[in-house]
């Protein structure tokens, strides 16, 4: 298991790490991740490694750490994408049961990650539709359409009979629309 995945589990022992100034300057101009790019010019080679470090550092910046769970996403087509990948399962299932607080949008920003890995994520993904919070149903619905996974239709169908909240609505129909295309 990763050393950051089993840092979030806390399976080992954490301690703050210290981004560099350029990792700090890459992770905070942007809203959402920078490029794939652009993160390996700032943090090199270890780029993954360092990005979990910083995500799962409960001391960092709450910013800075939600443009990294994000920032995982970018490396679904890398050497790396294995790790990248079982952090942010980890990180979703530790997180699933969040209902509010930063670990809702750590949970938001690594489901949507996740699915850039693709259709075999949206097992990973299908039972956060029944999450007690809306904007994590339509996370996951919009986390669903992404991944391209036709294993998604039927629970999202099941979950469109039930789904009150407006916005989680137009968000699993959105998904449906695009995956009933597919």
């Amino acid at each position: 298991m990763a050393i950051g995945a089993a840092l979030l589990l806390g399976g080992g022992i954490a301690t703050a790490i210290e981004p560099s100034d350029e990792e700090v300057e890459v992770l905070s101009i942007a809203t959402s991740a920078p490029s794939k790019q652009r993160i390996d010019r700032a943090m090199g080679s270890d780029a993954v490694q360092r990005l979990i470090e910083i995500a799962t550092d409960a001391s960092q910046d709450a910013g800075l750490r939600l443009r990294s769970y994000r920032a995982l996403g970018e490396y679904a087509q890398s050497v790396d994408a294995n790790l990248a990948r079982a952090t942010l399962v980890t990180a979703v299932t530790a997180l699933g049961e969040t209902t509010s607080g930063t670990d809702l949008l750590f949970l938001r920003a690594s489901m949507l990650s996740l699915a850039q890995y693709g259709s075999t994520t949206a097992q990973n993904l299908v039972g956060l539709l029944d999450s007690p919070s809306r904007d994590i149903r339509a996370a996951c619905a919009q986390a669903l359409k992404i991944t391209g996974s036709s294993t998604a239709i039927q629970p999202l169908r099941d979950r469109a009979l039930i789904e009150t909240e407006l916005q989680v609505q137009l968000a699993i129909d959105d998904a449906l629309f695009e995956l009933d295309s597919n």
